[in-house]
């Protein structure tokens, strides 16, 4: 919403399309000046989809009129190519993830990408495959007029591994919706330690659980807090029968999730990759010092003792090594200095990260876009 909103200043008209919408036929809303279009996948073949989807599309657009197409995932190609060389718009992209970091690093990409032929050759089936996937994006990315990244590693990595210029390139990171108000804390019978997130091999909840269980053989006075659906069998399979101060909640509600906030001593998210993790600006944003290891946005939004800690995550001996978290959490938890940790956890976000900022930066994007020869 407050990426429309910021359209509102910069275009005569602005409309969102929701794509694959679960509607039944196609529908055409307006609410507060801008106008909805839900476009149903009644096609399974993605290029007859997408082929739909300019059509529907080319009766709203004006030719005469400098047009602009934002996109929030790179598979839908087909259509912003046939927006920009049949219509003639210009197409911005936010880049969300880094994919191939669910199957390769970064460094290692790059030692693939600059194979030769003949080095490549040797290389096993699924390896060509990797680069192979990685040139193709490399191409379609081309295209697009202005790529935002919602992170520095991001932006960082689009240029070593694409070869993007600064000119393509633009970093926003998302904002973080303000708070109506906020409760002074007021510490519970036991310092909670939050993991808020869906629960899967990302994740990396099983350490957590593990740091903990560690961290309780010396203090009696915490409790972890598991928030969110997912795959709970792994984190489960380490409690064994240390299940006390231990709790799993599900899904909870946004009232639910604001008392978690409200209760919460410390939060931890010890991904192994993550763009922009909300839930860990909405911790802060709530004077929650939190413990992240190093991706993302992470490193940009913590300062090792000021508003939380910084931790690598370390494999050793076929598991990780939950020494590292376990130091932080005790760090935090007997900070002489917590209360002014909750303060600097706040004036982070809100100096940083406010809807005011997105707005005006995403402004100036479309500003230089649309001034651009």
């Amino acid at each position: 919403m407050a990426l429309l909103q910021g359209c509102t200043t910069c275009f005569d008209k602005v409309t969102a399309v929701v794509l694959s919408a679960e509607k039944k036929d196609l529908v055409v809303t307006e609410e507060a000046g801008i106008q909805y279009i839900y476009i149903p996948h009644l096609s399974q073949d993605k290029e007859s989809y997408y082929r739909r989807c300019f059509y529907v599309l080319s009766f709203y657009v004006n030719q005469e009129e400098v047009n602009v197409a934002q996109f929030n995932y790179l598979n839908s190609q087909e259509l912003s190519t046939a927006l920009k060389e049949k219509l003639g718009f210009k197409i911005v992209l936010t880049w969300h993830y880094n994919y191939w970091k669910d199957w390769i690093e970064t460094a290692n990409l790059l030692h693939l990408l600059r194979m030769s032929e003949s080095e490549l050759a040797v290389q096993p089936e699924v390896e060509k495959i990797k680069r192979k996937r990685v040139e193709e994006s490399g191409r379609m990315l081309k295209d697009y007029d202005k790529i935002i990244t919602v992170c520095q590693e991001s932006y960082d990595e689009l240029q070593q591994v694409y070869g993007l210029s600064a000119t393509q390139l633009a970093l926003i990171h998302n904002p973080v919706k303000p708070l109506k108000g906020r409760n002074d804390y007021v510490a519970p019978d036991k310092k909670n330690i939050i993991c808020v997130g869906r629960i899967d091999h990302n994740k990396n909840v099983e350490l957590l659980v593990e740091a903990f269980i560690e961290l309780r053989k010396k203090r009696d006075d915490i409790r972890l807090l598991i928030v969110g659906g997912g795959v709970y069998d792994n984190a489960i399979s380490r409690i064994g029968l240390n299940y006390q101060d231990i709790c799993f909640t599900g899904m909870l509600n946004k009232e639910q999730l604001e008392e978690v906030y409200q209760n919460a001593h410390v939060g931890v998210t010890l991904s192994w990759h993550e763009e922009g993790p909300l839930v860990a600006l909405e911790m802060m944003q709530h004077g929650i010092p939190v413990i992240g290891s190093r991706t993302g946005i992470l490193p940009e939004l913590i300062e090792d003792g000021r508003n939380g800690y910084l931790v690598d995550l370390v494999w050793r001996q076929n598991d990780f090594n939950i020494q590292p978290v376990v130091e932080r959490l005790e760090a935090v938890l007997s900070a002489p200095d917590y209360m002014q940790m909750r303060q600097y956890a706040i004036d982070s976000v809100d100096e940083r990260f406010s809807y005011e900022l997105f707005k005006e930066k995403m402004t100036r994007l479309y500003e230089e876009l649309l001034n651009r020869d």
